[in-house]
């Protein structure tokens, strides 16, 4: 391999800087693509403070017009592929407040992921570094530990251009509501919610992120919901009803996974949602509700 094959490889997930170098000649140009590529693709994947110093320092390395990511991955220290111990996502505070500072048009999706939020370790100033980023339109959350409702919620109220929530395999180690005279300020354009469960979560885990959409009543806006592998219990408990009534005035698209739920009849869902007009498919094992209008 040549030299400049490995210096180039060794920015592979610096997208800013490989753009850089794929002008420098036709010789580099191909190389630097297929990782600037790759990157774009895959996101960056920080799992410490060191990672997201680094990171920073190679966007500043860039001109603005230059700053193509797209999407970051904010993991737990330790990450790894196989499900195991989550680690602390306490480097998410260190992301949010070193690029509250940089100009970063391109980003426009965070995920956070396999780690945990520990109470104490994150300042709720991340929550005021947050609001600063409105180019980010869509937040994915997957094998991932609140420390209580109020968090979750504050972290889906301060991305102000939030446009679509995924969630997934959430926790909440603090299931309680928090006080009834908080007001909640979901992002103004939010139209998305999908929700899928893990199948082997607890039954106390898999009514936390109900029970926390419930209580914020962040589903008030969305046009469309899906929510998989849904347990019986959030059913049989009436989460599932409650985030129907918040969403009805806006709700246009529902895709409801029934695989536990096969008695329910389409009727139930209508009478619910309240729509005259909706035009409902059955798929099984999903009920799938579309607006006509």
């Amino acid at each position: 391999m040549e030299i400049w094959d490995e210096i180039i490889s060794y920015f592979w997930d610096e997208p800013e800087t490989l753009g850089t170098t794929e002008e420098v000649c036709r010789g580099w140009f191909a190389r630097s693509r297929y990782f600037k590529t790759k990157a774009l693709k895959t996101g960056r994947v920080l799992a410490a403070k060191e990672q997201v110093y680094h990171c920073a320092l190679s966007i500043r390395a860039v001109s603005r017009n230059r700053r193509v990511s797209r999407n970051v991955w904010i993991v737990g220290a330790g990450f790894s592929t196989n499900k195991g111990p989550r680690g602390s996502v306490a480097h998410f505070a260190t992301f949010a407040a070193t690029f509250a500072g940089l100009e970063h048009p391109g980003l426009s999706e965070l995920r956070l992921m396999s780690g945990e939020w520990k109470t104490g370790t994150i300042p709720d100033s991340i929550f005021r570094h947050l609001s600063t980023y409105a180019s980010i339109t869509q937040l994915w959350l997957d094998d991932l530990t609140f420390p209580s409702i109020t968090t979750f919620g504050r972290l889906i109220c301060s991305l102000t251009g939030l446009q679509e929530l995924s969630i997934g395999d959430v926790n909440i180690t603090n299931g309680q509501p928090p006080s009834s005279r908080r007001r909640w300020n979901p992002p103004p354009n939010m139209r998305l919610l999908f929700l899928l469960e893990d199948y082997r979560a607890t039954f106390s885990d898999s009514l936390d992120i109900f029970r926390a959409l419930v209580v914020t009543k962040l589903t008030m806006k969305y046009e469309i919901l899906e929510l998989m592998a849904v347990p019986r219990e959030a059913v049989e408990l009436g989460f599932v009803w409650q985030l129907l009534r918040s969403s009805r005035p806006s709700l246009h698209k529902l895709v409801l996974d029934i695989s536990s739920l096969l008695q329910i009849p389409k009727d139930a869902v209508l009478a619910i949602i309240g729509k005259s007009t909706v035009d409902a498919k059955s798929a099984e094992p999903h009920l799938n509700l579309q607006n006509k209008n």
